[in-house]
């Protein structure tokens, strides 16, 4: 028996706009997956310059500290004053990451550790300046002490306390990227689902 024309066309538009629903849910779906590609993006990319200038500036420690070592060693004044000035360079850039960390904001956690920090540098500077005045006092022998017994287990701190920062935050990538797999496989699971679930059974 031939069903008649007006349910056919109730039937179709049904079916059309149940596809268009469909549709809809995955178009929604996908770009609520973009946007939030975009925004794990950006938490990653601002991690990773973080990370960065926790590297830079425990390169730039590093370098201070065996500037100070080589002062110590050195014997012609010319050659000092040349490591004095490495010294001093490799100050500022310590300084210049710590400050360029800070301009970028902190949690309560990372403002934990960079104060911890920021007490330990405040120790550093003063044995390194320790050293120094030994050093233009020409008492060489103690001065080569007091950076051996000093200045080098408190720089081993501060690199602790950097190394620290940095799992932070690759820790924190982790926990992002974790977050955007989940999410896409729920996302995508969900729509597929719907969609399974709202197409029509044929007769």
């Amino acid at each position: 028996m031939a069903r008649p024309r007006g349910i056919s066309l109730i039937t179709g538009a049904a079916f059309v706009a149940l596809i268009a629903l469909i549709c809809g849910l995955a178009i929604n779906g996908l770009l609520q997956l973009q946007t939030l590609g975009t925004q794990i993006r950006t938490v990653v990319e601002y991690h990773n310059r973080k990370i960065d200038l926790i590297t830079q500036t425990q390169v730039a420690a590093h370098l201070r500290t065996d500037s100070l070592f080589r002062m110590a060693l050195a014997n012609d004044p010319f050659e000092r004053d040349e490591r004095f000035l490495e010294y001093n360079r490799a100050g500022f850039l310590v300084g210049s990451g710590r400050n360029a960390l800070r301009q970028m904001g902190f949690t309560p956690e990372e403002e934990r550790i960079f104060d911890a920090q920021s007490r330990l540098i405040t120790r550093i500077e003063s044995v390194q300046e320790r050293v120094i005045d030994l050093l233009l006092a020409e008492r060489n022998a103690e001065a080569r002490q007091v950076f051996v017994q000093e200045a080098i287990p408190v720089q081993e701190a501060f690199n602790l306390q950097l190394a620290d920062m940095r799992n932070l935050y690759h820790q924190a990538n982790l926990s992002a990227q974790q977050q955007a797999q989940q999410t896409y496989r729920h996302s995508f699971l969900l729509t597929l689902v719907f969609a399974l679930r709202r197409l029509p059974s044929r007769a």
